[in-house]
C-alpha cells in the first residue's frame, strides 16, 4: 500500500472575508423585494393620474423658484407628506433624499467660496424637495399604475413601453444575478484572491443572459400580436381624497406663483 494512502486527510479551512458577498445580496434582495411589491409601500388613496402630475409640477415650480422663500413653502409641504408616511417607508424616503442632498452641497460648495451662497442654500433644498416628492409617490403606487397614468396623459406608447419593460427587466435580471451571487457565495471554500474576478465573469454570464432575454421577449411579443399601444382608461375616477391632494396642491403652487411674481 502506497505511503501516502495510509496518512489521515487534514484540511484546514482558512477562514475568509465575505462581506462584499454578502453585501451585494442583501442589496439584491432590498431591490428584488421593493419591484416585488410593485415598487410600493401602498400609503395613498388617490388616484395615480393627480399624484404623478401634481409631483411633476411641484417639481417644476420648485426648480424654477428663485426666491428661496418659494422653496421654503415646497420644502414645508414635502415635509407634511413626509410625516404622514409609515415608518419604514418614511426612514426610506428621508435617506434618499438626504443622500441626494448632500450630494448636490458637495457638488455647489465651490461656489460658496467664490461668494455666491445662494446656490449653497437653495440649490440643496430644491435637490431634497424633487429627491423627496418623487420618492413619495414610488413609495405610493406600483409601477403599473405609475405607467398607467404616464398612459392617461397621452405620453407617447414608446416611452411608456421602455419604462415598462426596464422594470421588469431589472426585477427578472436581479434575481439571476441573485442566483449567481449565491452559487459564488457556495462554492468559496476558504480564503480566495480571485473571488472579485469571479464578480466580473459574474457580470459576463449576466449579459449574455440580458442578450438571450431580449430576443426572447421580442419574439414573444411578435407571436402575441403586440402592436406597441397601450390602453388608455377612458374615464377618471374623481374621489373625496383627489379632491383634497388636488386642493393642497394647487395652494402650494399658487403661493409658489405669488411669492415669484410680488416678490423682488
Amino acid at each position: 500500500m502506497p505511503e501516502w494512502l495510509a496518512k489521515t486527510e487534514e484540511y484546514t479551512v482558512n477562514a475568509g472575508r465575505d462581506t462584499f458577498i454578502d453585501k451585494s445580496i442583501l442589496a439584491l434582495l432590498g431591490v428584488i423585494a421593493r419591484l416585488r411589491l410593485g415598487g410600493a409601500e401602498r400609503v395613498s388613496k388617490t388616484d395615480a393620474a393627480f399624484r404623478v402630475f401634481f409631483t411633476l409640477a411641484l417639481i417644476i415650480a420648485t426648480a424654477l423658484a428663485r426666491e428661496f422663500s418659494s422653496v421654503f413653502v415646497a420644502l414645508t409641504f414635502v415635509t407634511i407628506q413626509l410625516a404622514a408616511l409609515p415608518p419604514r417607508a418614511l426612514r426610506g424616503t428621508v435617506k434618499f433624499a438626504v443622500i441626494a442632498t448632500l450630494f448636490a452641497f458637495v457638488i455647489v460648495l465651490p461656489a460658496a467660496f467664490a461668494g455666491n451662497r445662494y446656490s449653497v442654500t437653495v440649490l440643496p433644498a430644491k435637490v431634497f424637495v424633487s429627491a423627496a416628492a418623487v420618492n413619495i409617490l414610488s413609495r405610493a403606487y406600483g409601477w403599473d399604475a405609475i405607467t398607467g397614468a404616464l398612459a392617461r396623459f397621452r405620453v407617447p406608447d414608446i416611452f411608456v413601453f421602455l419604462l415598462d419593460i426596464t422594470v421588469k427587466y431589472i426585477f427578472t435580471l436581479g434575481e439571476f444575478t441573485l442566483q449567481s451571487v449565491q452559487a459564488l457565495k457556495l462554492r468559496c471554500v476558504g480564503r480566495t484572491d480571485r473571488r472579485y474576478g469571479s464578480l466580473a465573469g459574474v457580470a459576463g454570464v449576466l449579459f449574455l443572459r440580458s442578450k438571450t432575454l431580449a430576443e426572447e421577449t421580442q419574439q414573444a411579443m411578435e407571436c402575441r400580436g403586440f402592436s406597441g399601444q397601450y390602453p388608455r382608461p377612458s374615464r377618471l375616477k374623481f374621489r373625496s381624497a383627489d379632491a383634497l391632494y388636488s386642493a393642497a396642491n394647487l395652494a402650494v403652487i399658487a403661493v409658489i406663483i405669488w411669492i415669484e411674481v410680488t416678490v423682488k
